[in-house]
């Protein structure tokens, strides 16, 4: 009879010894006052052996103690097959198969004897296998493997850095959105799919959603600043979020004297105050101090977005013209737009500019409005 110690690290509180027996159900009074378990491999193998494995658990009397290691964690146990794994191990067997699964904080007492059985159940690579349409063809972005069944998908930062990169690839942009079966999601409700359970190796595709070219993504104020910053890189800004950039001087960094720039604002709105303002002589020889967002607007297309802004500016010689949304637009596009601009008034010919509309349109060339929304308040 061949004996071991083991140490076993219990979920309860225990660290203590366990001696434990191969061979057919022998036994030893020494170990009358230890609770035993009685492993039956069911056709697997222990150190090349296919025998029942017993274990004594020294246990006082009155307590009870966690088995917070079954024998497939202390050491390894050979499957009966080359496609199978150990599923659990069971304190009951029938005809109809295992019953009652025993996990690590089960718990055994003084001189119990507790018999568990071995089940066995065929390895399955489940995975998440992440796609996107492009071009009319379905093209494998990255996947995420070995997903028990019932667990939930987890959105890592490494698997969306795979997705990025392979988007990336085509000029695409990922936008952090997905689709399953014509259901949109986005990244918080994609992690509640769960891996259904299956016989076998099992694919569930995922669609991730994407916007063509390379764009900017912004969720905060830092993100959107710095997109401003390092806008020449990139096609245009994609908006995920609502944007309060609190004392923001101009956003007229968007025009671009090359390609256009894209703002997508996704229905989001951007909050700020400036006391950014330009000089501007009309046709009457009229000075003003113009303020708006875009001033004079180049190559730019916004769209879907709101903007909210309070001009805070001390200007009392010299008048100031509210111009809203841009003094004059050269080869741009504005639709869906909604501005609120609040600005101080200390002058008698302080002037409002259009409501739907750049101010100086015998100077503005190439250009569509379409659905643009400006209010303008005094204070």
């Amino acid at each position: 009879m061949k004996k071991r110690i083991n140490i076993i690290t219990g979920f309860v509180v225990a660290i203590m010894c366990a001696i434990f027996l191969v061979g057919c159900g022998k036994s030893s009074d020494k170990y009358a006052d230890y609770a035993k378990v009685i492993y039956h491999l069911e056709d697997g193998e222990y150190k090349g052996s296919k025998l029942d494995v017993t274990m004594y658990y020294p246990v006082e009397e009155g307590q009870k103690l966690a088995l917070a290691k079954t024998i497939d964690q202390i050491d390894t146990i050979s499957p009966p097959g080359t496609n199978k794994v150990l599923g659990g191990w069971y304190k009951t067997k029938t005809e109809n198969g295992y019953q009652d699964l025993v996990d690590a904080k089960y718990e055994i007492g003084y001189k119990e004897t507790l018999d568990l059985y071995a089940k066995w159940k065929n390895s399955i690579n489940n995975k998440f296998v992440f796609k996107a349409k492009i071009n009319n063809e379905d093209v494998v972005l990255t996947t995420a493997e070995n997903y028990e069944a019932g667990s939930k998908l987890n959105v890592s930062e490494s698997l969306e850095i795979e997705i990025k990169r392979a988007l990336k690839e085509h000029n695409l942009t990922y936008i952090k959105e997905f689709e399953v079966d014509s259901k949109k999601y986005d990244k918080t409700t994609i992690s509640e799919i769960t891996m259904p359970e299956t016989d076998s190796d099992f694919e569930y595709v995922i669609y991730v959603d994407y916007i063509v070219g390379n764009y900017y993504l912004v969720s905060n104020p830092t993100e959107f600043k710095n997109a401003m910053i390092y806008i020449l890189d990139y096609d245009g800004i994609y908006l995920m979020e609502d944007i309060n950039l609190n004392d923001y001087a101009d956003l007229s960094a968007l025009n671009s004297q090359t390609t256009t720039k894209e703002l997508i604002g996704n229905g989001h709105t951007i909050t700020y105050t400036t006391n950014y303002q330009q000089s501007y002589t009309n046709d009457q020889a009229q000075s003003f101090y113009e303020i708006s967002i875009f001033h004079n607007a180049t190559n730019i297309n916004v769209h879907d977005v709101n903007f909210e802004v309070t001009w805070y500016g001390r200007s009392k010689d010299v008048p100031v013209l509210v111009t809203g949304l841009a003094l004059t637009a050269s080869n741009s596009k504005f639709a869906n737009i909604n501005i609120s601009y609040t600005y101080n008034s200390r002058n008698e010919n302080d002037t409002e500019g259009k409501a739907n509309d750049v101010y100086d349109v015998s100077n503005s060339q190439n250009y569509e409005v379409n659905n643009v929304t400006i209010t303008y308040k005094k204070k």
